[in-house]
């Protein structure tokens, strides 16, 4: 049987995020194992975002839901990406000085979907997704052929990764690439980017790494 969440509140502890101050908060246990947070938040124009805070990160930020808007996160959301953090753990990536929290796993048929969010020893972030194909998906282009893919950005730039042979190599590919700072180019939103494209092992060509 799988665990449920359940929420306790608890003291206020008056943070903000932007220009949101907290109005109440919740810890999220399971069974008797604290797990993180969930935070209301409201603006002054009485708007309210929903916010979580992870056990595992040691931070805050917006429920998922925050891509539809502030208006559209939930308590119930934010309790439930505070879940997945932790019942996640195990597919976390240790990669240099970053480490690879998963947020998100998905599998669909053969072919398998993770999120990360990578953190650096000295303060950067930056949001990864991985792709496992079993099998060559011509529909899908370069990203449905055999093996593992990764997804980054870099400013506005999309980076990413082909036929790695695991995650591993994946993320030791991309992270050297979207974890310096953007170049002024890679800074321009109003003109389409070219896709930074690299390749792994299973490509058959030469991978040389950049340290991290």
């Amino acid at each position: 049987m799988n665990p449920v969440p359940n929420l306790t509140t608890t003291e206020n502890q008056g943070r903000s995020y932007r220009a949101f101050r907290e109005t109440a908060c919740w810890t999220v246990n399971v069974g008797t194992e604290e797990i993180g947070q969930v935070w209301r938040a409201e603006r002054d124009d009485g708007v309210k975002c929903w916010m979580q805070h992870p056990s595992v990160l040691g931070f805050s930020l917006p429920a998922s839901t925050v891509i539809a808007g502030y208006s559209r996160t939930t308590k119930k959301r934010a309790a439930a990406d505070v879940f997945d953090w932790h019942r996640l753990g195990g597919l976390s990536i240790m990669s240099g000085d970053w480490t690879l929290h998963c947020h998100r796993a998905f599998k669909f048929g053969d072919r398998d979907e993770h999120g990360y969010l990578a953190l650096h020893g000295d303060g950067r972030s930056r949001w990864v997704s991985l792709y496992h194909n079993e099998t060559e998906k011509p529909h899908m282009g370069m990203m449905g052929s055999p093996g593992w893919h990764a997804v980054g950005t870099r400013g506005h730039r999309m980076v990413t990764v082909h036929q790695a042979s695991d995650a591993q190599e994946a993320v030791e590919i991309l992270l050297p690439c979207i974890g310096q700072e953007p170049s002024p180019e890679d800074k321009r939103p109003l003109l389409p980017l070219p896709c930074e494209r690299h390749f792994g092992s299973l490509a058959g060509l030469a991978v040389t790494p950049v340290p991290v």
